[in-house]
């Protein structure tokens, strides 16, 4: 389920769609992962939530959007959620570089990291 807009951020966002249905979509200069990346470590955990989110609807086959959505879950402390979502990251990815991220993720939440 998609997060709902808070703090009015959703109107900012440039959509493009182009004549394939392509989907393309950024705030102001920044792609969509950098604006959630920036909320994320701002401590703005619902706004970043709502940017993955979206992007990862919009682009569900990215291995990297399922592995961004799992990381702002995990910071968010929705643990079981963020292993979902690492786990779909690697279904998509087994032998990439997202894949092993989402992996090396999910033995520091085994750890209790954070």
């Amino acid at each position: 389920m998609l997060v709902e807009p808070v703090h009015r951020i959703s109107h900012l966002f440039v959509f493009s769609i182009e004549r394939n249905h392509n989907i393309y979509w950024s705030y102001g200069t920044c792609q969509p992962y950098e604006v959630g990346y920036n909320l994320l470590n701002d401590g703005q955990l619902e706004p970043a939530l709502f940017v993955f989110q979206l992007n990862n609807r919009l682009y569900p086959e990215s291995a990297n959007t399922w592995d961004s959505l799992a990381e702002a879950n995990w910071k968010a402390g929705r643990i079981e959620k963020a292993i979902e979502l690492y786990n779909r990251a690697i279904e998509l990815d087994p032998d990439g570089a997202v894949g092993d991220n989402a992996r090396e993720m999910l033995k520091k939440i085994e750890q209790g990291d954070q």
